[in-house]
């Protein structure tokens, strides 16, 4: 198993039995940065800043508009 997966499955909390949703989070992220590490990177940097949970983490690591508003609420 990749270590990226495994990362993927500590942050999310996924049980053993869930590693196909951990493997589809790893497919998303390795298509949508330049691999898999950096969009983990990003996930925990936004996980940290905001106190987010994986899932809204990574949401807005996907979705700019969203990590957009994440950083309009964060500024009141």
């Amino acid at each position: 198993m990749k270590p990226e997966i495994k990362e993927i499955m500590r942050l999310a909390k996924l049980a053993p039995s869930q590693k196909s949703i951990a493997e589809d989070y790893y497919a998303n992220l390795s298509m949508n940065f330049k691999n898999a590490g950096e969009g983990l990177f990003k996930i925990k940097q936004i996980m940290a800043k905001y106190k987010l949970g994986f899932k809204t983490a990574y949401d807005a690591a996907m979705d700019p508009s969203q990590l957009e508003i994440l950083k309009t609420m964060n500024q009141k």
